[in-house]
């Protein structure tokens, strides 16, 4: 038999207010609390009727719950809604304790899926995806990033992508920027991808980048490989090629010293 959690009442399944204390009811408390069932297709699909009803009360934070509860917590399988846009998703997967722990969805306003991965208290940790509009498209997403995440930070190895669906950069990350070892290839996708990396304007179209970086810059030891077939190995500092150096034109082997080259075509190299 149910209680109220705010005066300990007793309930009956189909009270939605404590005849004792008015205590709004959510509708999940009129079940044991060792088994809630749990169906955010069917039951958001009349999620604006059932509000109007007040059958389903918001929560503490303002958003809308249907799901799996232990007492007055949202624990298990559930989905949030936003608060202002009735029947659109917010949240929808593992909760634990009240919070987002566990494999998630998240949504924008307008209903598309923005992120799909895993959580612990509330924040995006170990592996996920980012899926971004397209520029000529806002109502169509396609995935941009897939890959380590700490406390909402892109952090670990993870793999931007164009919207063509081409590998833009794939290897190491700190805080959303190449840091360590990766490979990051020339792109005209200036609006998502690697043109917000600082590295991204050492790049022409087709030029490839293996190696170190520092903070989103090429910096380290690195291998360009030029559109036309030259490959260039050295020492990089933000972009230039410094120090001793190992050039290949058109299969000649070639050794230079301090050369200080920029890899774009306006320094130089052809």
């Amino acid at each position: 038999m149910p209680y109220c959690n705010n005066c300990g009442n007793q309930l009956s399944d189909t009270d939605k207010f404590c005849s004792s204390c008015s205590e709004n009811l959510c509708l999940q408390n009129s079940h044991s609390e060792s088994e809630k069932t749990y169906n955010s297709d069917n039951l958001g699909n009349h999620l604006s009727t059932i509000i109007e009803t007040n059958t389903i009360p918001k929560c503490d934070d303002g958003v809308y719950y249907i799901g799996e509860l232990k007492g007055n917590l949202r624990h298990g399988k559930g989905c949030s809604y936003h608060a202002y846009f009735p029947g659109v998703k917010l949240y929808e997967g593992d909760w634990e304790n009240n919070v987002q722990s566990g494999y998630g969805n998240l949504y924008n306003c307008f209903g598309y899926k923005t992120f799909e991965g895993s959580y612990k208290n509330d924040l995006k940790n170990g592996f996920g995806k980012i899926f971004s509009p397209f520029s000529n498209q806002i109502d169509k997403y396609f995935l941009w990033y897939e890959g380590g995440f700490i406390d909402n930070r892109i952090e670990g190895k993870g793999i931007f992508y164009s919207e063509d669906g081409q590998i833009i950069y794939e290897g190491e990350l700190i805080d959303g920027n190449p840091h360590g070892v990766g490979k990051l290839i020339g792109t005209w996708d200036n609006k998502y991808g690697a043109c917000e990396f600082n590295s991204m304007d050492v790049l022409n179209v087709g030029d490839i980048y293996v190696g170190e970086f520092y903070e989103g810059n090429i910096t380290g030891k690195g291998k360009l490989i030029k559109q036309n077939g030259n490959v260039y190995e050295g020492e990089f500092e933000n972009g230039l090629l410094k120090g001793f150096n190992t050039q290949r034109k058109d299969g000649e082997l070639i050794k230079n010293k301090d050369s200080n080259i920029k890899p774009k075509d306006r320094a130089g190299i052809r």
